[in-house]
């Protein structure tokens, strides 16, 4: 029985050698430089996924332009972003912009931060000069 003992204390105290020597050199600058490392090559690897991802999904068919032809005028959805940019900036209102498209009023009204008024809209007959 004390033979038993006396492996299991060794045992014991083998393993405790192992896991402090473990700590020691999981501290070393090399090994938190090869951390770094692996930390900084897998995101670039992440994002090139992303990109690559992105890139097979766009292969196929592109959307060059969204054009809204109402009345007689053909308005460019981008030319409605920059303007409704635009005239936010002007009011000096920051933030999320949301876009609503009405056809009866010729205009496109605009929230920021989820908060609109009758003064948040610009007139496509605006835009599309």
């Amino acid at each position: 029985m004390k033979k038993r003992q006396s492996v299991s204390k060794i045992a014991k105290a083998a393993v405790q050698e192992v896991k402090d020597n473990a700590k020691d050199i999981m501290n070393t600058p090399i090994v938190e430089k090869a951390k770094e490392t692996v930390k900084d090559v897998a995101e670039k690897a992440e994002d090139t996924v992303k990109t690559v991802t992105k890139a097979a999904k766009d292969a196929g068919n592109r959307i060059e332009a969204v054009t809204l032809e109402v009345s007689g005028l053909d308005i460019d959805m981008d030319d409605i972003k920059k303007a409704v940019k635009k005239d936010a900036a002007e009011k000096g209102l920051n933030g999320t912009i949301r876009i609503y498209l009405n056809v009866v009023q010729m205009a496109a009204y605009y929230t920021v931060d989820e908060k609109g008024s009758d003064e948040y809209k610009v007139d496509f007959v605006r835009i599309s000069k």
